[in-house]
């Protein structure tokens, strides 16, 4: 899948709008940084064993990011940086951010998975 920059709601042609999070958790880490972890959906499709039909399920991914706002920027650099760095200090924060994030993708999965069969014809 390609992405691209959206400008005035419109992707650039041949390429697929950026997408966005299902759900964002964010925690405040200290000396203006933030820890942010975007949830993503992704439909997964099958053939069934036996060459019947097509099985979907929905699953969830995560990307993890920290980010802060710079001093004094140099020329052509963004007021906000981005890391996937953490420092000693923000590991517990970082830790029970990924406990929330775990616990929301099961509740999301249970609910986006609610009719899945139950026989044995299942791929997954």
């Amino acid at each position: 899948m390609t992405t691209s920059t959206v400008q005035n709601g419109e992707a650039a042609e041949g390429t697929q709008p950026k997408r966005r999070p299902v759900e964002v958790i964010q925690r405040y880490i200290g000396g203006g940084s933030t820890i942010k972890i975007a949830i993503f959906d992704k439909k997964i499709s099958t053939p069934g064993r036996n060459g019947v039909g097509v099985f979907t399920m929905t699953t969830f991914f995560c990307t993890v990011s920290k980010s802060w706002k710079r001093d004094e920027p140099k020329d052509g650099e963004s007021r906000w940086a981005n890391s996937s760095a953490f420092n000693p200090h923000e590991l517990l924060e970082l830790a029970d951010a990924l406990n929330e994030a775990h616990a929301r993708c099961r509740e999301l999965h249970a609910k986006a998975n609610i009719s899945a069969p139950v026989d044995d014809d299942i791929p997954f």
